[in-house]
């Protein structure tokens, strides 16, 4: 095995600005860590929160060999008060001071795998809706959490930030419902992880070589999926990918 390649892109949904948007992620090429968000446009400041929960994901000290509790409690831990810490409480408008104190939502996909002898190994949490894909060639072998384009619904799971302002920024959090997988990934594969509206198209349409053609040109891109959503083949919303070509 010679290696990883990693790439990445994201972007807002058509008619927004560019820094409208709520979908992040973050890697450690070193430790072969992926995380990625997608903050819900329903909650006030959940750009905010999705980037801080892919921050707190990169921890030194978290590993995706712990187990998904006390991972996902000590990433929500650290995540709330980087959030928390990120906001101007007491600037706000009486209207956003009103909506912020009901915190923020989004889902959080986490990825982690270590080389074996002539493979490697992973393991995965997902809160929600954004996917892990992984192709043999073009071909789609296995997909995380969801599994089918119909699976896709308005009301996934999310990670809450807990309440905004006054509320102590040391709130005990509950846990969300989440999702684990574990396996094996061969040399030759790629790994997609993509935000709800990319890995819905994957699924109904099936050719995520479509997309792996363009990666790595953001102009290409941009224009690939632009054309998708205008011809409502996928909707149009926040975006963001990761794709992980196994060497």
């Amino acid at each position: 095995m010679s290696g990883i390649q990693v790439l990445g892109f994201r972007m807002s949904k058509l008619g927004n600005r560019s820094t409208d948007c709520e979908d992040f992620y973050s890697w450690d090429l070193a430790r072969m860590k992926f995380a990625m968000a997608d903050g819900a446009s329903s909650s006030i400041f959940s750009d905010i929160w999705a980037r801080s929960l892919t921050q707190a994901a990169m921890d030194e000290n978290l590993s995706l060999d712990d187990s998904p509790d006390s991972l996902l409690s000590s990433v929500m831990k650290a995540a709330r008060k980087n959030w928390y810490g990120g906001i101007q409480w007491a600037g706000l408008p009486w209207f956003l001071r009103n909506k912020s104190v009901s915190g923020s939502h989004s889902t959080l996909l986490l990825m982690q795998a270590w080389p074996l002898a002539s493979s490697y190994r992973y393991s995965a949490v997902a809160v929600g809706d954004t996917c892990m894909f992984i192709l043999k060639g073009n071909q789609i072998e296995d997909s995380f959490p969801l599994k089918q384009y119909s699976d896709f619904g308005n009301t996934p799971s999310l990670v809450w930030s807990g309440k905004g302002s006054p509320i102590s920024a040391t709130v005990r959090m509950s846990l969300p419902k989440y999702s684990t997988a574990s396996g094996t990934i061969a040399p030759g594969s790629t790994v997609i992880l993509a935000t709800d509206a990319i890995s819905k198209w994957i699924m109904e349409h099936g050719k995520p070589q479509e997309i792996l053609e363009v990666m790595g040109n953001d102009h290409a891109m941009k224009g690939f999926i632009s054309r998708e959503i205008n011809s409502k083949r996928m909707r149009n919303d926040d975006t963001a990918i990761i794709v992980i070509r196994i060497m």
